[in-house]
């Protein structure tokens, strides 16, 4: 018996959304429905009973107290802890490197970012960490948090180019650096002198201890074309 009310009942609820579209009172419509279809014992649809019904579904959407429900946002994931995943390291003049770091936790919501602390030194990429050796000598790389502040770093030395062409010989007057063939300057270079010394068949030209003359050789002499010659802070133009 309970069943068939029910089902009547859900019945009826049909009925009034019908009678709702119709010129007549809904509520009429579904009594006068109920009484030819059970009799005058069964219960009264009261408008109270509907109301009811649509305000048990629309308090699920509100909290004990009769605030609505907001679903907590996200919170941001800032790094905690961080560090490049490399020991200081060397590479040549014109190589590259790639850096990577490690973060604590691993996922996070900020970003990181790269740095040089001289980039006449070694180059890094800002975003992809990405080092690479520009000049002869020692640089600090460091990775960076955007919004935590934390920071790690490691140093890289750069070095020469591994040319068995190119590198560093002793003259006896001074030392030349720079392009060689057979142990001997060839090519363009330096000598540092490290006595006074005649630069070429002139008296006009004559290099004191610390001057330096940068020009092209050949065959461990100087070759045409002009020459620099610095000292005492000037520079002059030399035309062997």
């Amino acid at each position: 018996m309970v069943t068939i009310k029910k089902y009547v009942y859900v019945l009826f609820m049909a009925l009034f959304v019908v009678g709702m579209m119709s010129s007549c009172n809904p509520i009429d419509k579904i009594n006068e429905l109920k009484n030819s279809l059970l009799g005058d014992e069964t219960e009264q649809v009261d408008e109270d009973d509907l109301d009811e019904d649509n305000n048990a579904s629309s308090s699920l959407s509100q909290s004990s107290d009769g605030e609505e429900y907001k679903a907590e946002e996200p919170q941001e994931v800032f790094v905690e802890k961080i560090n490049i995943d490399s020991k200081d390291f060397s590479i040549q003049v014109g190589q590259t490197k790639q850096l990577k770091v490690k973060t604590l936790p691993e996922e996070y919501d900020e970003e990181v970012f790269w740095r040089s602390s001289d980039a006449s030194i070694a180059t890094v990429d800002t975003e992809k960490g990405v080092v690479k050796g520009v000049n002869e000598g020692s640089a600090n790389i460091i990775a960076y948090t955007s919004d935590s502040q934390l920071s790690s770093s490691v140093m890289v030395t750069v070095t020469p180019k591994s040319n068995p062409n190119y590198g560093t010989v002793n003259l006896g007057y001074g030392t030349y650096t720079g392009d060689l063939k057979n142990g001997q300057p060839h090519g363009h270079g330096t000598i540092v002198y490290s006595t006074s010394h005649k630069i070429v068949n002139s008296a006009d030209y004559y290099a004191k201890r610390g001057d330096k003359f940068e020009a092209d050789f050949r065959d461990g002499r100087i070759s045409g074309g002009i020459g620099y010659w610095y000292h005492d802070g000037d520079i002059t133009a030399i035309n062997p």
